[in-house]
């Protein structure tokens, strides 16, 4: 029986010994060295201001955690910050213990971020007196980054209940985006959910995204759910350049026909737009189905706009042009059509 007994008793003294250790590592931690290290590292290698409310809380199992709490994001010196996230929480290696400043991240959540597209606009457009801006590049991410419940706001819209996540991103290697959330534009609300696969490169003054491979589910639009392929360059100081193409393999019959021959071809869109990024410039549109369709080029001034408030018209605010070869609506049939579509107080031709 005392040999039965003693049998009993050196498990509970090993675990009673882990336990004590453990205890003792998480005291000799030091939260408020960790988490100085972090804010350190992310500075340096952004050029950012990292602020905390607190000090990170530090977990031992399963793995090494930490959670920040309170995090904000913001240009040295400035005021307020672009970026406010309630909590982020990261997995690390052990390695820290030992004092190892290379901080390798082996998982990052952000839960409840909030990002200010206006502020990260000036932040971005910014330009130094002290000399030019420093190269745009593309931050390395080799663990999976997960979003929840995030907020983007901009003047006109903001995306709602934002869900995304990230396996990884790297210079010039294929990345894959999976997201969530409402687009709230005025009184407007538009569920969407997306699948995004794209090889992200930058030569210092702009940020090209290649081989876009872009599956959207709209909730308005529940008869078609788009693959949409192509690329976009983007500059921070407001440059941007995108050429988008899509198909419409059956048009669906709740949609308003378009004005062109009936076939049982694919209806293929294409988008191209070079100019500022608030999209003030010439867009080029294609609506093609086989030979037949119409091509032209519209200014969106306040389209975007348009999309959440009051619409005093069907249609929005648009100028530009179209040209179509062949229109036919319902049994008539016309040659050489060319469309003018011009602002509210144009005079008339």
């Amino acid at each position: 029986m005392a040999s039965r007994s003693r049998r009993w008793l050196i498990p509970l003294v090993l675990i009673g010994v882990i336990m004590a250790a453990l205890l003792l590592v998480r005291s000799l931690m030091q939260p408020e060295r960790i988490s100085a290290l972090l804010l350190a590292q992310l500075q340096t290698a952004t050029g950012f201001e990292f602020r905390l409310q607190r000090p990170a809380d530090v977990g031992l199992w399963p793995d090494l955690h930490l959670a920040l709490e309170g995090l904000d994001v913001r240009t040295p010196g400035a005021p307020t910050p672009f970026l406010r996230v309630a909590r982020m929480d990261l997995a690390l290696p052990w390695s820290v213990l030992r004092g190892d400043d290379r901080l390798h991240i082996r998982r990052l959540r952000l839960i409840e971020p909030d990002l200010d597209l206006r502020a990260l606009a000036e932040v971005l457009g910014h330009r130094s007196d002290a000399g030019p801006p420093a190269p745009l590049r593309i931050p390395r991410l080799d663990a999976p980054l997960q979003i929840t419940d995030g907020l983007v706001r901009d003047a006109d819209w903001r995306l709602e209940a934002l869900s995304a996540t990230l396996p990884a991103l790297r210079e010039s290697t294929p990345a894959q985006l999976e997201a969530r959330a409402v687009l709230v534009a005025g009184d407007s609300r538009q569920p969407f959910a997306l699948q995004l696969e794209t090889t992200p490169d930058s030569d210092g003054t702009r940020l090209n995204l290649t081989n876009i491979q872009l599956d959207l589910q709209l909730d308005t639009l529940p008869d078609w759910q788009p693959r949409i392929e192509g690329h976009v360059a983007w500059q921070p100081a407001g440059a941007l350049d995108f050429e988008l193409q899509t198909e419409v393999a059956s048009w669906p019959a709740s949609w308003p026909a378009p004005p062109l021959p009936a076939s049982n071809a694919a209806t293929a869109i294409r988008l191209q737009y070079q100019g500022d990024s608030a999209l003030s410039g010439d867009l080029r549109f294609s609506l093609l189905r086989g030979e037949d369709g119409l091509r032209g080029q519209v200014t969106l001034n306040d389209s975007l706009a348009w999309l959440g408030g009051p619409h005093n018209s069907p249609l929005p605010p648009l100028v530009g042009q179209a040209d179509i070869p062949r229109l036919q609506i319902g049994g008539v049939e016309a040659t050489g059509v060319k469309i003018s579509i011009d602002a509210p107080d144009a005079p008339n031709p």
